[in-house]
């Protein structure tokens, strides 16, 4: 910096006068000046784009996160906006985890750089536009080798939930294209609090989560059904993206708070999933929500089960 100074001041007045001799040596100069000034100015834009973080949370701190889990990148996705860092996950701490989970990583300073076939701890959050898992600088994300305090803090984990799709078979919901149906429902309406995309190499998932309810869940009917699909209460036709369609109604429940804020601002994802299309809340009205998944294919066996701590429901749908 000392040298850009040295070489940019001025250190004596020079009389060029108006010649077009004169002339030239002027604009050298002023072309000069910008150069040093530009110059210096990338040499401070380290500083001046560094992501700074509001906030920095203690290892082993799941609170602020919508998953944490280890894994290794199988594969970087290099799109304009965006990375897609696809996990063969490991081990998980927190959330609906699948055994290949798909994380979004975007391209400014606040942005973590990813190595194929190497092995991560990762706190993800929900993006509030699209409910996409990502994670940044500000997160504790980093390289597993260097993540001993994190592991220690967090304890035993889990499995992915995949796991399922083999070693638990027998215990989940036979796989059916009729409708499913859980009719009790509780007294009180219970609060949607996220909604979660996933896929495996043989299904897709939603998960209906419920976190301020370790186990109780609301009633609940899936089944196939037909355009065209109507909000409850102004009768208005809602278009859903898709070939067939699997409609879920959630009964004594709402996607809002008691004093009608909404609480799952994501009413329509454009999923790209291997099956799923799109997901759209067709209803949250009187008690009851309606979501319509719609499926690039033609009908598909689907499988429906129920998780706790907080409770879920999780719909598997067939490739």
């Amino acid at each position: 910096m000392c040298l850009f100074v040295y070489l940019c001041v001025p250190r004596e007045r020079v009389s060029v006068g108006f010649t077009p001799q004169g002339k030239g040596k002027v604009a050298m100069k002023v072309l000069g000046y910008i150069v040093c000034v530009a110059a210096m100015m990338l040499l401070t834009a380290g500083d001046a784009l560094a992501c700074k973080c509001a906030k920095t949370f203690a290892p082993g701190d799941t609170a602020p996160y919508a998953a944490v889990f280890a894994g290794r990148v199988a594969k970087i996705d290099e799109r304009i906006k965006d990375r897609v860092i696809h996990f063969e996950i490991e081990s998980v701490w927190k959330g609906d985890i699948l055994a290949e989970t798909p994380i979004y990583v975007g391209r400014t300073s606040c942005d973590l750089d990813f190595e194929k076939n190497t092995r991560y701890l990762v706190y993800a959050v929900n993006h509030t536009e699209d409910a996409r898992l990502r994670t940044h600088a500000c997160t504790r994300t980093q390289r597993i080798e260097i993540a001993a305090a994190d592991l220690r803090a967090l304890g035993t984990p889990a499995p992915p939930a995949a796991a399922h799709e083999d070693t638990d078979a027998a215990r989940l919901e036979a796989w059916t294209l009729d409708k499913v149906e859980r009719a009790p429902a509780p007294a009180r309406p219970l609060s949607l609090s996220r909604v979660v995309l996933g896929h495996h190499r043989k299904l897709d998932r939603v998960a209906f989560l419920f976190a301020d309810s370790r186990e109780e869940l609301p009633g609940y009917t899936v089944e196939y059904a037909a355009p065209p699909f109507t909000a409850d209460g102004s009768g208005a036709v809602i278009p859903v993206e898709g070939t067939a369609f699997l409609r879920v109604r959630l009964r004594s429940a709402q996607a809002h708070t008691d004093a009608g804020k909404i609480k799952v601002l994501n009413a329509v994802r454009r999923a790209r999933k291997p099956m799923i299309e799109e997901l759209r809340r067709t209803s949250d009205f009187e008690g009851q929500i309606e979501y319509i998944i719609g499926l690039r294919e033609p009908q598909r066996r689907f499988r429906v089960f129920t998780l706790t701590q907080p409770a879920r429901l999780v719909i598997d749908i067939e490739h």
